[in-house]
């Protein structure tokens, strides 16, 4: 029965790696991706957030506003970054405007921008909010204007510029980015 059944990573990480992009750039799931075919952890920082809370970010927001879920977002990274084994995170769009944030990143991981443009994140989240209306809520409503969209997108771009390595996502299929997050990130598993 050798090599029947490993439940062990085929692959693993030097550092952690923290994925980072806009509202609809897909970030969850290229970490998703990249853990099911390599073994490795992955961490939601949103959801781990909400988890640890005990509701879904619209409650969270609407009970103590957004910059106490900023603060349980800080929390819940410096947890994730000390963590022994290596994980894919993904951050929430708004993580990295917290320098604090950022201090813990550099210290333990490596970061990676996720980059799309302005146009095609507007097409992506009016995609996803057909099928989950309330996917970008608080941050933007199913009736949100091209310009608060851009608004939006224009706040939070300074933030995303301390990645060091920025991705120009826009004409590279999931696949495509999944499997060179694999090939530049991460190194056989051994035992």
């Amino acid at each position: 029965m050798d090599g029947y059944y490993d439940p062990g990573p085929r692959r693993r990480l030097r550092r952690h790696l923290c994925l980072s992009g806009f509202l609809g750039s897909g970030v969850g799931l290229l970490a998703h991706h990249l853990g099911s075919i390599s073994g490795l952890r992955t961490v939601i920082l949103k959801d781990f957030v909400c988890h640890r809370s005990g509701g879904t970010i619209t409650q969270l927001i609407t009970k103590v506003g957004e910059n106490r879920y900023r603060d349980e977002e800080t929390d819940a990274l410096a947890h994730a970054l000390r963590e022994t084994s290596a994980s894919v995170i993904a951050l929430d769009e708004g993580t990295l405007e917290r320098p604090d944030n950022v201090a813990l990143i550099r210290k333990h991981a490596d970061l990676l921008y996720v980059h799309y443009t302005v146009e095609s994140l507007k097409t992506r989240i009016r995609r996803q909010m057909k099928q989950n209306p309330e996917r970008f809520f608080p941050w933007i409503r199913p009736d949100s204007s091209d310009e608060a969209i851009e608004f939006l997108f224009a706040q939070r771009e300074e933030g995303y510029d301390v990645a060091p390595v920025r991705v120009d996502a826009d004409d590279v299929r999931n696949g495509e980015l999944v499997s060179w997050l694999e090939s530049r990130y991460t190194v056989v598993a051994t035992r």
